[in-house]
């Protein structure tokens, strides 16, 4: 894992939202919300981002009731911490990410990203996968609840990925300890 950004600089985490629910299967797919899991995994993925050095300056997200269940979660694992205990920044919520292709979301990002600071976008895939091959070049897997590291390259436009935090991943790379055990999985 490489370092943060340095104060100054710019970061993007691009987040799939947590695991969503599926036991009501006439419930419209805006409207579903967080299975056990996803409500596990947010704070234990908000914590490890922040201590990483990757907390949010600015967060946008989807408008799909589990992307901002999503921020929830991650915004209280971020308040564990003290850096984070004493204000967090306000989500946008924007109904365009809601399903949203790559080429529109990276077409949007530079009016989104911050002069200097780290933007958080929750999201969803395959528009996630797909913008991290957009913006990076790279193909890689975005199970629920990971997280995605950028910075910018010297390309205009272009990114180079620092790293994917995926939550089945973070107790074996030393990141965070087991999740606690909870209802049967979901």
């Amino acid at each position: 894992m490489k370092a943060p950004p340095s104060p100054g600089d710019r970061g993007l985490v691009l987040i799939r939202h947590g695991k969503s629910a599926w036991d009501d299967p006439t419930q419209p797919d805006h409207a579903r919300g967080l299975a056990p899991r996803g409500r596990r995994d947010g704070p234990r993925m908000g914590e490890v981002l922040g201590k990483l050095g990757w907390g949010p300056d600015q967060v946008r997200s989807s408008d799909a009731v589990r992307a901002w269940q999503t921020w929830e979660g991650l915004a209280a694992g971020l308040r564990r911490l003290p850096q984070h205990q004493h204000g967090l920044p306000e989500a946008v919520l924007d109904d365009q990410l809601f399903h949203a292709k790559a080429e529109s979301t990276a077409a949007a990002l530079d009016g989104w990203l911050p002069e200097r600071g780290v933007l958080w976008v929750i999201g969803h895939n395959p528009g996630w996968e797909d913008l991290i091959e957009r913006l990076c070049g790279a193909r890689e897997t975005l199970p629920t609840c990971a997280a995605a590291l950028l910075v910018p390259a010297k390309l205009p436009g272009k990114w180079r990925l620092i790293d994917v935090l995926r939550p089945k991943e973070l107790q074996a790379r030393g990141l965070a300890p087991a999740p606690e055990p909870g209802p049967a999985a979901g």
